[in-house]
């Protein structure tokens, strides 16, 4: 097989462990007694492989012949198919796991023999219906179905459509990386071919290698990664609800992330969230078209249902120019932010239809809030409103990690102290009074020292929907972590070394981690690999130390909730933080939450989340309860 035909190599996996490893969010049930207690709750196990048009003896539709076939059928019905379609499977996949029998219904309802072959596969081996397929159909509606009503040769979307179009997107996403993933069953003779050829790769070849692959599988990752609305909630009321940290002084910002919302957007936050609260009930129901008249009557303002209208929704036009412009930016497989922006298909005045419940959850209680301040506060100039808050956003963000951390430390007879920068500055300052490199925390456990640094870094919009090329990821890595995060982390690493300060003993042995938000960058193996490659500044270490690897806030809570369930004698949360990422059982690293598939432990939701989700839901409800009456 030639270079040019085979693809892009990979990272030394085989192809069912990339796919399964690429799609892990949670943990599979089915934990041993022993480990897990009753009524714990969790979060979603993780799925399987992705079907494709071969595994149901079907010839995938090309890109031409799905525009042919859409080309027949009404936009609003194959809307309607896919919103109901999608976010069954959203609110399965977050509640009850229960988005197996969602897929095998679909199946049934397709009747025909190709269905029959796959359904047996279902939920043992693999799964039907990845979100990126869907979202990229959504958009291959917006674009070929025709729009009017009744029109002749038009008609409505059956569920066999739906299925054989998802399998068709999804084999042409499996073979952007190699053809041999869009067959069911590849010559052995290929697939020995080709890991022949990556056998023989040089090392800077197999660098190259895995850094394109961390760009295309991070895009894949946030493509289908679910999003649970109750940890959201939660995360959302720590972060956004709390007063700001005492370094923020900035007037223009209010006095908390809440405020600010409301100075940059002319809106209160809990406006907007209890329509989104009203809102996801609706879709959670199985209904998607959402009228003004029935907002107001559960309890949302007029203000914050035009806001949702303005900045929420586009007419079919405006999403016809965006969906041009996308094209136009490049290949559409992980494009997604005009839906998350604008999750709504506006009607008329008065009404909108939902296309998905997920992305509703997010547009309202997740990581939108942030770019909607953020520019709704003007241009991002130096000394602007824009950047004011974006800094205040840092400074919170780093007080959650802490917090969290301090919860952590909580559940271990090991971890005798978090340390803080502050800390850490003021004991290592020089006589001249000049401040030392050092990273935001150290969690200290005899000889071992876990360093930590948050940084509030969102990946770029072209990085996140993998239109950006290898150079400019390389140039985010570097500028964002190696040459700031990795070296505030040896910095502190050698200070310790040099006066044991903090309880410290000797020969101290380093683990650091880097913590990002939950849209920025994830511990999936090719990262992982990645940051491997990067980490010559840490030789100087070498024997006490291994690569950094980033945790993103929901899996620092995964530790947190971890360390409440499990750290008891001998157990201890300490040990899971220090050597996670040598229980792997093979050399290829893994992801957090696939190591706990692996070992069949959950990823239990802390307390604290809980109670803080039970906050913002009280201050929700009794927001709406006042019916939009003002203050």
């Amino acid at each position: 097989m030639s270079k040019k035909k085979r693809g892009k190599p990979r990272t030394g996996k085989t192809t069912k462990q990339r796919r399964r490893e690429r799609r892990s969010n949670g943990a599979r049930p089915g934990t041993s007694p022993s480990m897990a207690p009753k009524r714990l709750p969790t979060g979603q196990p993780a799925p399987l492989f992705a079907i494709i048009s071969d595994h149901a003896g079907l010839t995938a539709l090309s890109h031409a012949e799905r525009v042919q076939r859409l080309g027949q059928i009404s936009q609003r019905s194959a809307l309607h198919a896919l919103a109901a379609m999608q976010s069954r499977l959203d609110v399965a996949t977050t509640t009850d796991w229960s988005e197996v029998s969602v897929e095998r219904e679909l199946l049934t309802e397709v009747g025909a023999e190709w269905a029959n072959r796959l359904s047996p596969m279902i939920g043992v081996t693999h799964r039907l219906v990845p979100p990126r397929s869907v979202t990229q159909l959504i958009r291959e509606v917006f674009e070929s179905c025709p729009v009017t009503e009744g029109s002749s040769g038009v008609r409505d979307i059956e569920t066999s459509d739906v299925i054989e179009l998802v399998m068709s997107i999804t084999t042409e996403h499996v073979s952007v990386q190699n053809a041999l993933d869009s067959m069911a069953n590849p010559d052995p003779a290929d697939v020995g071919a080709y890991i022949a050829e990556i056998e023989a790769y040089t090392s800077d070849e197999t660098i190259a290698a895995i850094r394109q692959h961390a760009l295309d599988d991070m895009a894949n990752f946030l493509s289908n990664e679910p999003v649970k609305i109750e940890l959201i909630k939660a995360l959302t009321y720590d972060l956004w609800f709390r007063p700001w940290p005492a370094r923020v002084s900035d007037a223009r910002v209010g006095a908390n992330p809440a405020e600010a919302f409301e100075l940059a957007n002319g809106i209160p936050l809990l406006d907007v969230m209890v329509a989104g609260q009203i809102i996801s009930e609706i879709v959670s129901s199985g209904r998607f078209v959402v009228r003004r008249s029935d907002l107001v009557r559960a309890g949302a303002t007029e203000c914050a249902v035009e806001f949702v209208l303005k900045n929420m929704a586009y007419s079919a036009n405006d999403y016809a120019r965006r969906l041009r412009r996308d094209r136009e930016q490049g290949p559409v497989t992980n494009q997604r932010y005009v839906f998350t922006e604008r999750p709504f298909l506006r009607d008329d005045d008065d009404t909108v239809f939902a296309l998905r419940y997920q992305w509703i959850v997010d547009r309202f209680f997740g990581s939108q809030l942030y770019w909607q301040t953020f520019f709704s506060f003007g241009p991002a100039k130096p000394g602007s409103a824009a950047e004011a808050f974006s800094l205040a956003m840092n400074y919170a963000f780093e007080r959650v990690a802490g917090d969290i951390l301090g919860r952590i430390a909580s559940y271990s007879s090991k971890i005798s102290r978090v340390v803080y920068e502050s800390e850490m500055r003021e004991e290592w300052s020089s006589t001249k009074g000049e401040a030392p490199s050092v990273c935001d925390f150290l969690l200290v456990a005899g000889r071992a020292c876990i360093l930590i640094d948050a940084t509030n870094h969102h990946l770029s919009a072209r990085l996140a929907q993998g239109l950006a090329d290898v150079s400019a990821y390389d140039k985010d890595m570097d500028t964002s972590f190696v040459e700031s995060k990795f070296n505030q982390i040896l910095s502190t690493a050698r200070l310790i070394r040099e006066h044991l300060s903090f309880g410290v003993e000797a020969n101290p042995v380093f683990i650091p981690y880097v913590v990002v938000p939950n849209n920025g960058l994830a511990n999936i193996t090719s990262v992982r690999l990645d940051w491997i490659t990067r980490s010559a500044p840490f030789e100087e270490l070498r024997g006490s130390a291994r690569a950094p690897v980033p945790l993103r806030l929901s899996d620092l809570a995964l530790f947190e909730g971890l360390g409440e369930a499990f750290s008891t004698t001998p157990r201890d949360i300490a040990d899971l933080l220090g050597s996670w990422t040598t229980l792997q059982p093979g050399p290829v690293p893994v992801s957090l939450r696939e190591l706990l598939d692996q070992l069949g432990l959950p990823a239990p939701i802390p307390r604290s989340m809980l109670r803080d989700q039970a906050v913002l839901d009280a201050l929700i409800q009794e927001r709406r309860s006042e019916g939009g009456l003002p203050d």
